[in-house]
């Protein structure tokens, strides 16, 4: 158990979460209480050896996801959307899944708290340089651990499985 011989736990909230927005309200609302929940549990769980940390993706492409509905159904959001992106294209689910690696190796074994925006500058956003390049061995015993191998769809839901997927095939240098 994490109680027993520590870990690391990453939340997935938003960049929605990092500031204001006239377009979701609720959303961003409930994603910044993730972020701050993170921070709460980092501190409360240190001694245990417990990291805890947050990564907020912009808006990821991925088929059948938000994204890919707004591309089908509206065409003029999923535009301005594009448009307001810094690099004028949608992230994928294994950018997001490269920091999770990370953020759960022991790369980051002095990482806590912390929650790290993955969205190419999206909302003007400062973005947390990793300086690290994460090894596909690495990636590789960052899978093998338990909290990959035991992950049922029940627990994480559908885009919890995406991102297990991903995290799965990432390709990392």
């Amino acid at each position: 158990s994490l109680e027993k011989h520590g870990g690391s736990i990453i939340h997935i909230s938003s960049i929605s979460g990092l500031g204001a927005s006239v377009r979701t309200p609720p959303y961003g609302a409930v994603k910044a209480a993730l972020i701050e929940y993170t921070q709460t549990q980092a501190l409360l769980l240190a001694s245990k050896k417990i990291r805890v940390n947050c990564i907020a993706p912009g808006s990821i492409f991925f088929e059948g996801g938000t994204w890919d509905v707004a591309k089908r159904d509206n065409p003029k959001l999923y535009g301005r959307i594009l448009s307001s992106i810094p690099s004028g294209r949608y992230g994928r689910p294994e950018e997001v899944a490269t920091v999770a690696a990370f953020l759960a190796s022991d790369l980051a074994s002095w990482v806590t708290g912390q929650t790290i925006a993955v969205g190419c500058g999206s909302r003007g956003v400062a973005n947390i340089a990793l300086i690290a390049r994460i090894t596909r061995a690495t990636m590789l015993d960052v899978l093998s651990q338990d909290y990959v191998r035991t992950a049922k769809a029940k627990d994480v839901g559908q885009r919890g499985i995406l991102f297990l997927h991903a995290l799965k095939n990432a390709a990392v240098p």
